[in-house]
Formats: C-alpha cells, structure tokens, sequence
C-alpha cells in the first residue's frame, strides 16, 4: 500500500466552474445549486434552465464531482443522476482525466479536516468566503492504488453509518430516560 505518492489534482483531473443560468419553470435542465446538494444530489427539486449551448458545453456527466467554492461548508459530492443537469456558479465541477483516482475517494479526501484546513488559508473574502479554481487545482492529493481507495471509501461509510447509529442510540436513550422520569413525577 504505496500512500507517498502524491499529485496535483489539475493533472489527474479539470477543474471547471458551474455557469450563470436564468431560472425557468419550462426549462428541461436540473441548474444545481448548494441547496439541492447534501451527501447526494437531489436533481428532481432543483430549479430549471433553458437548454442553450452555453449549458449544452456544461452538462454534468455521471460521476462528476460536485465542490462548492463559495461559502465555508466545503461540499463535495459525486453526480449520479439521470436526466440533464448542469452546476451553478456556486460549485466548481471536477472532472476526473483518469481512472487512477475514482470519484468517492477523492470526494472522501476533500472533506477531510486537513483539506478543510487547506481551503480555509486560501479563501479570500469575508462575507461569503471564496475559494480560487487555482488552489483547488494545486491541492496535493494522495493517490494510493484503486483497491487501497476503495478501502479507504468503504471504511469512511461505515464509520459515517456508525456514527449516525450512536447518534441514534442516545437520542432514544434520552427519550425512554425523559419518558420514564415523566411517568415517575405525573
């Protein structure tokens, strides 16, 4: 498992922004913004765009990567949608060059808190932070073989399950205590 290998993510991938689009209800493309994206895409709610050449050049193709450059939430998705859609200008569309590196891993590595870290010292800006296409395409990234990523992602998901069991554990811990506390006082 060879971790010291690192490169630029601007030779394994192109960074590109999302475009300008004038909302219309009759449109047939998805326009993505922040708030259509969590841990997934949800491309059904999104506002719409006429289809013009502009947004026909800027389609999304299935596992794009979504990251969004303004504002200090740092997301980062994986597009998987069917249908057309397109990014807004609140994202930063990554497009990998290669299959040495796969969608999930580096979606995984760009919501570590180091990376985090990273972004913050180079935001400019301070009531919506902004992050330059040119410190996103000069993030050194660690690129260990495609089995070793998979791991990595599959570890990360399942430590990310747990942790939503725990939190689900305490809640309904807290519940039975604050239900059995009620009864005890009525």
């Amino acid at each position: 498992m060879d971790m010291g290998r690192k490169t630029k993510l601007k030779y394994v991938a192109e960074v590109f922004s999302g475009v300008y689009g004038k909302a219309d209800p009759n449109g047939d493309v998805a326009y993505l913004q922040t708030k259509d994206c969590g841990g997934t895409v949800v491309a059904r709610y999104a506002s719409r765009v006429v289809l013009t050449p502009k947004v026909q050049k800027n389609l999304l193709r299935q596992d794009d990567i979504l990251f969004a450059c303004k504002g200090a939430n740092y997301l980062c998705t994986t597009y998987r949608e069917e249908g057309k859609a397109v990014a807004s200008t609140s994202f930063f569309v990554i497009r990998l060059k290669s299959d040495a590196l796969s969608p999930e891993y580096l979606c995984w590595f760009l919501r570590l808190p180091a990376t985090e870290g990273y972004f913050k010292t180079c935001q400019v800006g301070s009531a919506t932070p902004l992050i330059r296409k040119q410190n996103v395409e000069e993030l050194e990234i660690p690129l260990p073989e495609p089995h070793t990523q998979r791991l990595i992602v599959e570890v990360a998901r399942l430590a990310q399950r747990e942790r939503h069991l725990q939190e689900t554990i305490i809640k309904r811990k807290q519940l039975v205590l604050q239900q059995l506390l009620m009864n005890k006082t009525i």
